[in-house]
């Protein structure tokens, strides 16, 4: 781990725990002052409704946003499954914007984009 002006960078595994979410990742930053944290490789994001698997991500701790930036997978625990490429989910309220490719599962594909 190195500091420096308000940042962290966190080599050799990224872990973030608060507010019901779990933050894992192969390579992550944590800026303070903005409470976001950016990860890389193998991101995987846990919480009661849904597992979010991706490969780059910034997360706000404060408001709970996650921002995906290449191919993402969103399981939900009743079955559900979205996929997309490019959007934010925020994991307090479970409500997502999904800005390039959508396709939405529930046991078969119910909405392509």
């Amino acid at each position: 781990m190195t500091c420096g002006a308000n940042r962290v960078l966190i080599l050799g595994g990224g872990r973030i725990i608060g507010q019901g979410d779990t933050i894992t990742s192969q390579k992550a930053y944590y800026f303070e002052t903005t409470k976001d944290a950016y990860f890389n490789n193998k991101v995987v994001v846990r919480n009661v409704n849904t597992i979010i698997y991706t490969d780059t991500m910034q997360y706000n701790t404060m408001y709970r946003d996650a921002f995906f930036f290449g191919p993402t997978t969103i399981n939900g625990r009743g079955g559900e499954k979205l996929y997309t490429e490019k959007g934010t989910y925020n994991t307090g309220i479970w409500g997502c914007e999904i800005q390039q490719k959508q396709l939405i599962y529930r046991r078969k594909p119910i909405l392509k984009r």
